[in-house]
């Protein structure tokens, strides 16, 4: 093999390396888009959670409060 084969080979593997690199970091930033994405929409859903969890506290709280007056009137009345 020539010099010259030998180099237009090493150009031919340089080209392929370099396509690769661009495909490769193309594919690197979608990724992080699609990441940030997710990151959005958790941040989203842990806020949701968040108030869900909030009102249902407050209800069981609520209810807890509510039997607490039954039961006094119930023994108020003598039962």
């Amino acid at each position: 093999m020539t010099i010259d084969e030998r180099l237009e080979k090493l150009t031919e593997r340089h080209e392929a390396l370099a396509q690769t690199v661009e495909v490769l970091r193309d594919l690197q930033l979608k990724n992080e888009e699609s990441i940030a994405r997710l990151i959005a929409s958790s941040d989203r859903l842990d806020k949701r959670i968040d108030r869900l969890y909030n009102i249902t506290l407050k209800i069981g709280a609520d209810f807890y409060d509510r039997l607490l007056k039954l039961e006094r009137e119930s023994d108020a009345d003598g039962n």
